[in-house]
């Protein structure tokens, strides 16, 4: 696949195609070598666009990423809401299990519904959250304040003996879950896996022990220390 988007990169750049070119170039070479690792003059080369090209279009290689995400960030969020709304209109607050699959689904169908596209942008969204990358809160800030806030409040309703900060880091350990595994999706089982003769799991059978995975660790109860652990004090 990457052989056929250098030969395509490598033919004349048609007028209005250079933005696009851009994107996709960016997007790859983020999900191989993280933000920090890439840069401007990289991200043209691979573009087949001339040195300069890429100020002249977005500014700068963050309002360019900044793009890049709200191309599907935005109408992810906003299915989000959407379906959170819907629970809620019924009368009666969603159940964890409701809550996970409201996290999980729109991502799932982004990278199984959406092509090459749709699917390299989750594992754009995976790379960038692994690497704790500084833009995502500039990406949330545009477009998921609304819908994490009124996440965050279901939660506390759903799970109410847990306190704020250890809501908080579940939802954060449960983002990392899904990304890490729906951005796996078109990928074959780690190598220890095949070692074991573990076949392939269908796609849309993951996406459902992710969000199995999810539930159980945003509903879990507190639990007391076993002894075997340094007593942590509870949040």
């Amino acid at each position: 696949m990457e052989a056929k988007r250098q030969a395509v990169r490598k033919k004349p750049v048609r007028r209005g195609e250079a933005r696009d070119r851009l994107l996709a170039a960016a997007r790859d070479k983020i999900i191989e070598q993280g933000l920090e690792g890439v840069s401007i003059r990289a991200i043209n080369a691979a573009a087949g666009v001339s040195p300069g090209i890429l100020h002249y279009h977005f500014g700068s290689l963050e309002e360019l990423v900044l793009e890049l995400l709200g191309r599907f960030m935005d109408p992810m969020m906003r299915e989000r809401e959407d379906l959170l709304r819907a629970l809620k209109a019924g009368g009666h607050s969603p159940t964890i299990r409701e809550i996970a699959e409201i996290l999980v689904m729109p991502v799932a169908r982004l990278a199984l519904e959406h092509g090459e596209d749709g699917y390299g942008h989750v594992c754009l969204l995976a790379r960038l959250y692994a690497d704790r990358a500084p833009l995502l809160e500039e990406a949330n800030m545009r477009w998921a304040s609304r819908f994490n806030s009124a996440l965050f409040e279901q939660l506390q309703l759903a799970n109410p003996e847990l306190h704020d900060p250890e809501i908080a880091l579940r939802l954060d350990l449960a983002g990392q879950v899904l990304l890490r595994g729906l951005s796996a999706l078109h990928q074959p089982p780690v190598p220890w896996l095949e070692q074991r003769g573990v076949a392939a799991v269908e796609p849309w059978q993951q996406v459902h022990v992710v969000v199995d995975f999810v539930a159980a660790g945003l509903g879990a109860a507190q639990a007391q220390p076993t002894g075997f652990h340094k007593p942590l004090s509870r949040f």
